[in-house]
């Protein structure tokens, strides 16, 4: 890739204008949810959303719970990334 007369390598991951990377993407998010879905049943801290959608990679979620429990919901899920 090219930008502002930089050449660019991706090296790691997928390139998401590829026919197969949303369906990745979507796949792999539903198995960290389903992780984070576990951990939230045996961490008192952890409030699942009421609401909570995603569309491929972009999520949309609705909870009672505080900021800060919000913000210690996304550092666990995103913990989960390795």
């Amino acid at each position: 890739m090219e930008f502002q007369g930089e050449y660019f390598q991706q090296i790691f991951g997928i390139i998401m204008g590829t026919n197969v990377a949303p369906i990745l993407a979507n796949l792999y998010l539903a198995k960290l949810e389903k992780i984070l879905k576990e951990k939230t049943k045996n961490d008192p801290k952890m409030v699942w959303p009421i609401f909570f959608r995603r569309y491929i990679d972009d999520g949309f979620g609705i909870t009672k719970g505080s900021k800060a429990d919000v913000e210690y919901w996304i550092s666990t899920f995103n913990s989960l990334v390795e």
